[in-house]
């Protein structure tokens, strides 16, 4: 019988993530090097991107090092810059794509993966009640009614990975790489048979996307998982995600896709610094969440009654080189760079009270003022405290910020 719904419950149904994969090895095709130097990877998607549920994600607020962007990182010397948020849709994606934090990561990427889509299915089977039934000897069966409103959450699909697709071409003329979808369930589960007849339209919408751009290639996973789902899916644990020999498997499909790019490529693009990512979330009572992002302590405290809901916070921060051109540094007015940081919401969130947000890095100096950005536009914040090593501001919105210290007087 299959009871994973009743363990993982509502929380985990909404962040888990369908992909594919292929057969493994410890460490993607180790014995392969795609001939490029040394770029970054930005890796767009969800749950699965994240490496949800692998042991060295502190209870799921960091992205896991042995998620298949880091492999693919490893054997390919890229920096890494994994943006996969457990619980995304298509939806939330295209509108994260259109923040200035995202759009600048992925401009300045080398190489772009992308694993989107399966939050679109599950959300809506596990509402109506799809991914419930523990009886393996009977056929579930979708109503007209329900195969009418999966039509439409198919369409919607289709439209918003277009859209994906579109919006990461205007920043970035780099390699995509797009995933598809793998079934978790094995083939003697009676969820297969929904699962399959369901993600077969995505699996299908993607690759009509991809053959319209050049530089796009599909990673074809969905037959790799085929049969191997209890060792690639953590399916002993009551959940669909991959297990670590599931992310070697996504990191191999994914890099045998991306060499036949690259190897059409003279040189890889233009890169940036690498962007970090930390997720948390904050009851509808309020609390505190913090964590490690770039080397920045970060800590967001709600006060009781400020929320209407629940709400997940995802944290960026990108790293920019010393002494280097960034995309950011010639939006910015006189004064050093110290810490840039961007926060979002879930876009249903609405703060009654203002929340409180700390920054502790020594790179912030005594004096440092917090702007926040939007396109080349920088809004100096005004509700900030900055001393030596800290900076505290309160809101009650998403934003990107980025703290500048005192200008230093030239020498002469």
């Amino acid at each position: 019988m299959w009871t994973w719904v009743h363990h993982v419950g509502k929380a985990m149904i909404a962040a888990v993530v369908l992909t594919s994969g292929m057969v493994m090895n410890a460490v993607a095709i180790a014995g392969e090097k795609v001939p490029v130097s040394k770029g970054t990877l930005v890796s767009l998607g969800d749950s699965i991107t994240f490496g949800y549920n692998l042991n060295d994600t502190e209870n799921n607020s960091l992205v896991s090092k042995s998620a298949y962007p880091y492999l693919i990182g490893k054997a390919d010397h890229f920096n890494v810059s994994d943006l996969g948020v457990p619980g995304w849709t298509s939806a939330d994606l295209l509108a994260a794509l259109g923040a200035p934090n995202f759009s600048r990561a992925v401009r300045g990427a080398s190489v772009v993966t992308l694993d989107i889509g399966s939050n679109d299915l599950l959300q809506w089977a596990s509402e109506q009640g799809l991914l419930t039934s523990t009886d393996e000897s009977t056929a579930l069966t979708i109503t007209p009614e329900q195969q009418a409103a999966a039509a439409e959450v198919l369409a919607q699909f289709g439209s918003n990975f277009k859209n994906i697709i579109a919006k990461i071409r205007t920043e970035t003329s780099a390699p995509i790489v797009a995933y598809n979808l793998y079934d978790p369930f094995p083939s003697s589960s009676v969820l297969s048979t929904v699962d399959e007849q369901l993600e077969a339209f995505e699996n299908q919408e993607i690759d009509y996307v991809a053959g319209q751009y050049h530089n796009v290639a599909v990673a074809d996973a969905h037959g790799a998982f085929s049969g191997n789902q209890l060792s690639f899916v953590r399916i002993a644990e009551g959940d669909v995600h991959p297990t670590v020999r599931g992310q070697s498997a996504l990191a191999q499909v994914g890099e045998q896709a991306l060499k036949a790019l690259l190897n059409k490529q003279a040189k890889p693009g233009a890169q940036s610094g690498v962007t970090d990512l930390l997720v948390g979330a904050i009851a509808q009572s309020g609390g505190t969440t913090s964590g490690n992002v770039n080397g920045s302590d970060v800590t967001l405290s709600v006060p009781a009654s400020a929320l209407k809901e629940a709400t997940e916070v995802d944290f960026t921060s990108q790293q920019f080189p010393k002494g280097a051109a960034s995309a950011i540094a010639t939006e910015l007015p006189r004064g050093d760079f110290a810490v840039e940081l961007a926060l979002n919401f879930d876009s249903n969130a609405t703060f009654t009270k203002a929340y409180t947000l700390t920054i502790k890095n020594r790179a912030i100096a005594k004096g440092a003022k917090l702007y926040q950005i939007a396109g080349k536009t920088l809004t100096p914040v005004k509700t900030t405290s900055a001393v030596s090593g800290e900076m505290t501001w309160k809101g009650t919105k998403s934003g990107d910020f980025v703290i500048l210290n005192p200008a230093q007087p030239a020498k002469g």
